[in-house]
């Protein structure tokens, strides 16, 4: 994709992004339900890959304020997330009502405060004049683009398995460097593209399965029932392996080698 081209599609995609977190920020803080904190947290996740990319047309200053900001309402959140996830786990598991209730109230006590954390509605910075934008400026996202998509292919590639063994910030950098893959990967594509696109479905796979698996994790620490965290244990193993191979059938793919640096 030319630069002025994907330059466009970027300017694009932010306006959707703030039109979406206009509904969405209202909704979620005066419900709190667990779906709308799902979609904020994936909302901001995502608008901070893309802005970060615009820094040198959005503005140094106003891209660091926006991610600090969206970074504090997506930590917040995040705590209530767990949450979630460990009452439906427990849900599946046929925890007894107590052992329920214990999160329940926990996730109030959690959401109370991390509620206060977005008074204010959250704006992503946006870009002036797209349609007469320079071949310059253009360029300067589009290369910033190319270089993330690049280190982050990068990444992927050399990481170590068993994913099992690898140390935290190891984990968390896969899992970073994924999301930047699959959210640049649909940045260039259609939504008919995206349901054909073959790499990422790809991406999209063993992206779940590694959520699936820090669930398992956060959800063991919030729980104090030996026979539980064992069995969470488990299902984290489990899913890793599954991981393993989903890791190494996206790498040995002919999509994986074909885009390399030149997924935009």
């Amino acid at each position: 994709m030319k630069p002025k081209k994907l330059y466009r599609h970027w300017a694009k995609s932010l306006q959707h992004l703030q039109a979406a977190l206009e509904r969405e920020w209202p909704r979620c803080r005066k419900h709190g339900g667990v779906e709308s904190i799902h979609r904020l947290r994936v909302l901001l996740r995502r608008a901070r890959i893309y802005v970060r990319q615009g820094r040198a047309v959005l503005g140094r200053y106003d891209v660091r304020v926006f991610c600090d900001r969206a970074k504090t309402v997506s930590n917040a959140v995040g705590l209530v997330r767990d949450c979630d996830m460990a009452l439906q786990w427990l849900r599946k598991a046929g925890a007894k009502p107590a052992e329920i209730d214990a999160i329940r109230k926990k996730r109030l006590r959690l959401w109370q405060a991390g509620r206060n954390k977005f008074k204010e509605p959250l704006a992503i910075p946006q870009p002036h004049n797209v349609k007469d934008a320079s071949e310059k400026i253009a360029r300067k996202v589009y290369s910033r683009l190319l270089e993330t998509a690049k280190k982050a292919w990068q990444e992927v590639h050399a990481c170590p398995t068993p994913i099992i063994n690898l140390k935290n910030l190891q984990w968390h950098e896969l899992r970073r460097d994924l999301r930047r893959l699959r959210y640049l990967r649909e940045l260039v594509l259609t939504p008919k593209q995206q349901r054909q696109d073959r790499l990422l479905r790809l991406l999209i796979h063993l992206q779940n399965l590694l959520g699936t698996a820090q669930n398992c994790q956060v959800t063991s620490t919030l729980l104090k029932s030996r026979p539980y965290k064992l069995k969470l244990a488990e299902e984290r193993r489990k899913c890793l392996e599954k991981a393993d191979s989903a890791l190494d059938k996206l790498r040995k793919s002919r999509e994986w080698r074909r885009i390399k640096s030149r997924i935009c």
